[in-house]
């Protein structure tokens, strides 16, 4: 799927702000610079829709259940193909649930924005 058709997919899908959203690709592979390109991007107003490889989506996971816990999320599989998988949550609950199984297939990442209609109050 080619990416703006991908980030375009996950971001209708994810019932999050209809004013539009940020893509900022790949999350870069580096361990820093993977924490500075998440702080900054979730730090927004407007929702982040990123990809990640199915290597590395528990890293990136657990990066962002660091920064933004409380934070809503979708992680799309397989988007448009016939496994597709949709995961809707809390950062901190899906960042959990997707420890304890292998991830397969492309994966697209819908962060709300930083607005309090998205952030659960702990």
């Amino acid at each position: 799927m080619a990416a703006p058709a991908a980030a375009t997919a996950a971001f209708s899908i994810s019932g999050l702000s209809a004013t539009g959203f940020v893509f900022g690709g790949f999350v870069p592979r580096k361990r820093q610079e993977a924490r500075e390109f998440l702080a900054r991007w979730t730090a927004q107003e407007l929702p982040l829709v990123v990809f990640e490889s199915p290597q590395r989506i528990l890293e990136t996971l657990r990066e962002l259940a660091a920064l933004v816990p409380e934070r809503q999320i979708i992680i799309a599989r397989e988007l448009t193909k016939q496994f597709e998988r949709v995961a809707r949550g809390w950062l901190s609950e899906l960042a959990t649930a997707f420890a304890a199984k292998p991830v397969k297939g492309e994966v697209a990442i819908v962060i709300a924005g930083n607005h309090p209609k998205f952030i659960r109050v702990p």
